[in-house]
């Protein structure tokens, strides 16, 4: 996808991978494209790829016209190359369910960094089935995930069981397909080998921005 002023085209937009069974790919993408795209299992690929195939919706391999961009903004982007088939669903929103057992939407604000999400969450005691974020209010378009990354449609993220209980920044990345839990403070170890956690501590002035000397 190209960046939407001068044309020139990138490599840096990613599809993950949903199922191996029938070659599925999911994820999110800022789209701001003057030409359209293609899709391309490998970087720098400019021959083997994927096209618009008859009609917009389906896929041709090395062949056809580029793949129409839709409007500029944020869209979920899913590939099937087993049926040969394409989707663009537009982002309008993402909310957080599961934490403390709540199956309760929670709305997370958009930053000013297109694809990245915030909310103050408290956790008060592990969820038997971690939480989960969810797109544009729709139960069926979801992210969980494990360890920092994202995965759509995948298990919950359970982090609120092994950190400990009380307020936390929930930052997800959907274009990067990560996300993490911040609390009112950052420790840096290992400046001027320095291995501890009171030398340098940045202070929380306000969502995911961390300050101090």
């Amino acid at each position: 996808i190209d960046d939407g002023i001068s044309g020139s085209w990138t490599f840096d937009n990613y599809l993950r991978l949903i199922s191996d069974v029938d070659s599925s790919f999911a994820g999110v993408v800022n789209v701001n494209s003057l030409w359209g795209y293609n899709m391309s299992l490998i970087i720098d690929e400019w021959n083997d790829v994927y096209k618009m195939g008859a009609a917009e919706g389906l896929l041709q391999f090395a062949g056809g016209s580029n793949i129409p961009a839709p409007d500029p903004g944020l869209y979920l982007i899913k590939a099937d190359l087993k049926n040969l088939t394409y989707s663009h669903t537009a982002v309008s929103s993402l909310s957080h369910a599961g934490l403390n057992d709540s199956w309760d939407l929670s709305p997370m604000n958009e930053t000013s960094v297109p694809g990245v999400f915030a909310a103050s969450v408290t956790i008060n005691a592990a969820s038997e089935w971690g939480c989960k974020l969810y797109m544009n209010d729709n139960w069926d378009e979801f992210f969980g995930g494990a360890d920092g990354a994202l995965t759509y449609l995948g298990s919950g993220i359970v982090d609120d069981a092994t950190i400990s209980t009380g307020t936390y920044d929930l930052i997800a990345n959907l274009c990067d397909a990560s996300y993490v839990f911040l609390g009112n403070e950052v420790y840096i170890t290992g400046l001027n080998d320095v291995w501890d956690f009171t030398s340098v501590v940045l202070a929380k002035t306000e969502t995911g921005v961390y300050k101090g000397t």
